[in-house]
C-alpha cells in the first residue's frame, strides 16, 4: 500500500462512514453488544406454543402503512439514520415486552407539544388526531393518534423523533362488549432497526391483549424463534396498540375480559384463518 493510499485509508471521514456500513463489525456500547444482545435474547427466548384459535374477534383486512419524513428516505435509500441520540439498535436492546402504561396527561407534562411531526404534509399528520393510548417500553415511547377516518404511531427515544406512520381506517365501527378489531399492523426500518406496530378497537368488556407474531411461510427459516412469544398491548379508552423489534408477518391475539375469562389465540385479521 502506497503513502498517499495509506493516509486516504486513515482519513477520519472515511472511518465515519464505514462504521455506516453494516458489514462493518459492531461498535463497543451499541445494542449489538454482546450483553445487549443477551439482554433482548432473554426477553424473546420464551418458546412460541401453536394452539387452536378459538372465540370470535372482529377483524378487516390489513392496511399497508405508508412510511414518511426521514424513516420513508432511510428505507428507500437502504440505509439507517443514526439520531443523535445513539444509534436505534442500541434502543431497542432496552424493549421490554410488557409496558409501562403513560397516561396521556403526564406524557404531554413530560413531552409538551408532540414531537412527532413528520415534516411533511403527505396523509394525515399524526398532530391532526387525539392522542388515545401511549406507553413506554425501555428508552423508546409508543404512542397512538385517531381521527373518525385515520390512526397513526409514532416511536420517540429518549423523548425525540424517531419514526412515525399512518393509515386510512373506515368509519366508526359498534363493537360488541368482547369484540376486538384489528385496523392496523404493518412493520418500518430495516436490519437492526427493523419493527412491527398493531393497533385497533377494543369493546367495553375487553381489559386486556396479547399480540403473539408469527412468521409468515415466506420468511427466512428461525425467523420464528426471533420473534417474541407474546406482547402485552396497552389498552385504554376503546383502543389497543404495542409494538416490538423485528417482523412477523401474521398476527394472533389473546383477548383477556373483565369477567376473568380469555379468548385463546384468535387471527387479528380475517385473512389469517
Amino acid at each position: 500500500m502506497s503513502d498517499d493510499d495509506r493516509d486516504l485509508f486513515d482519513d477520519c471521514d472515511l472511518q465515519d462512514l464505514r462504521r455506516l456500513d453494516p458489514a462493518h463489525p459492531a461498535r463497543p456500547g451499541s445494542g449489538r453488544s454482546p450483553a445487549a444482545q443477551a439482554m433482548l435474547g432473554r426477553i424473546l427466548e420464551e418458546p412460541h406454543r401453536g394452539a387452536a384459535a378459538t372465540g370470535g374477534v372482529r377483524t378487516r383486512p390489513a392496511q399497508r402503512w405508508l412510511l414518511v419524513g426521514a424513516a420513508a428516505a432511510a428505507v428507500a435509500a437502504g440505509l439507517i439514520i443514526l439520531p443523535p441520540w445513539g444509534t436505534p439498535d442500541s434502543a431497542f436492546a432496552s424493549w421490554t415486552a410488557v409496558p409501562e402504561e403513560l397516561p396521556v396527561a403526564r406524557l404531554q407534562e413530560q413531552l409538551g407539544e408532540l414531537p412527532c411531526d413528520p415534516g411533511t404534509s403527505d396523509g394525515p399528520s399524526v398532530r391532526n388526531g387525539d392522542v388515545v393510548l401511549a406507553e413506554e417500553r425501555g428508552h423508546i415511547t409508543f404512542l397512538v393518534t385517531a381521527t373518525p377516518a385515520s390512526m397513526a404511531h409514532c416511536l420517540l427515544v429518549d423523548g425525540h423523533f424517531h419514526s412515525t406512520s399512518w393509515g386510512g381506517v373506515v368509519g366508526p365501527v359498534e363493537l360488541g362488549p368482547t369484540e376486538v378489531d384489528t385496523l392496523l399492523a404493518a412493520g418500518a426500518g430495516q436490519g437492526a432497526a427493523e419493527y412491527t406496530a398493531i393497533m385497533g378497537r377494543v369493546g367495553p368488556d375487553v381489559v386486556g391483549v396479547d399480540v403473539h407474531p408469527l412468521a409468515s411461510p415466506d420468511d427466512p427459516p428461525g425467523l420464528q424463534g426471533l420473534l417474541p412469544a407474546k406482547v402485552q398491548a396497552t389498552v385504554d379508552g376503546g383502543y389497543f396498540g404495542g409494538w416490538w423489534p423485528g417482523g412477523g408477518g401474521q398476527f394472533e391475539l389473546t383477548v383477556h375480559l373483565a369477567d376473568g375469562s380469555t379468548i385463546e389465540r384468535v387471527p387479528a385479521f380475517a385473512h389469517d384463518r
